[in-house]
């Protein structure tokens, strides 16, 4: 039997209360049969109350139907399609359209790192006890801190004359890009470890060699010949100068230049493969700055500076 009029309908039976099966069509799409439609202007509204019973009740049960949605709604241009003063249950899961038919303008998500750390959250409980008529939920609850999500997110913000709401779903896209702007931080210091790793591991082989014995490093395999700096420096009768050589030396030499550049000792170190040293005497040399070049294979290495100091 269908109902129309204003006012107030009240329909009450013991056990199912008011069934309605689809019979008409909506007038703006005609694929669209409904049981029960309406239109809301300024202040109306539906209001359907359960049965006070101790056994499960619903104060709406709706039965879809041969692989069709149970519940259509269309929402007015900015406004909620759903507003529930309690909890949502569901038994399956929340889809959401992503037809791209509706959508333009496509872009990246940037800085998704930092604007999911700057959120902060917190917890609370409701005052039950102040608003026993708001069917609120009970037990401690979480939440974003509505200050800081508001400065990163405003757009995610929706405000009325008498609350706030937050689109936390529209969170999950950052999310996932914050998590993987993350992997590639983790990546790359990964790989930073690994190669001060291997530095290290390198080191530790040169200091454990140079610690046994001096004549076991010619074992090492060098690729690269090494001019140390003298010890020590400043001297005042010797120093001695460490060195390194290549495997495929042929020839090498250190030679010591005066201030004024002109060469006052050349040394040939016979082609001694491996780390070794030389011991330079200042007994025939003046006071002053002098510097000693590492050649090898006809080739420059490296020069550095020597101080004597005489009394």
């Amino acid at each position: 039997m269908p109902i129309t009029g204003g006012g107030t309908i009240l329909l009450q039976n013991n056990d199912k209360g008011v069934t309605i099966n689809p019979s008409n069509t909506y007038t703006g799409n005609s694929n669209i049969k409904f049981a029960v439609y309406g239109k809301s202007f300024f202040n109306e509204q539906v209001n359907i109350f359960d049965v006070q019973s101790t056994s499960t009740n619903y104060a709406l049960y709706v039965n879809g139907m041969n692989g069709n949605p149970a519940i259509y709604i269309n929402a007015a241009t900015s406004q909620p399609a759903i507003y529930a003063n309690g909890t949502i249950y569901a038994t399956s899961y929340e889809y959401i359209s992503k037809s791209s038919n509706f959508k333009s303008n496509f872009g990246d998500l940037p800085n998704s790192l930092d604007k999911i750390l700057s959120l902060q959250t917190q917890s609370f409980t409701y005052q039950t006890n102040k608003y026993p008529d708001e069917n609120l939920p009970t037990g401690i609850q979480y939440e974003y801190s509505v200050n800081e999500f508001e400065k990163v997110f405003p757009e995610l913000i929706s405000r009325d004359s008498n609350d706030l709401a937050l689109n936390t779903s529209a969170l999950q896209p950052f999310i996932v890009e914050a998590i993987k702007e993350q992997q590639v931080i983790i990546e790359s210091q990964s790989e930073q470890i690994n190669n001060l790793q291997e530095q290290i591991n390198e080191l530790s082989v040169l200091v454990d060699n140079q610690t046994l014995n001096t004549d076991n490093s010619n074992l090492i395999n060098y690729s690269t010949p090494i001019l140390y700096q003298n010890t020590p420096n400043p001297y005042t009768n010797q120093t001695t100068i460490k060195y390194s050589l290549p495997d495929n030396t042929s020839n090498s030499f250190i030679k010591i230049y005066n201030i004024s550049g002109v060469e006052i000792q050349s040394i040939e170190l016979q082609n001694q493969k491996g780390q070794n040293n030389i011991t330079i005497d200042a007994s025939n040399l003046e006071s002053g700055i002098f510097a000693y070049t590492l050649i090898v294979n006809n080739q420059v290495v490296d020069t550095k500076t020597m101080v004597i100091s005489k009394k």
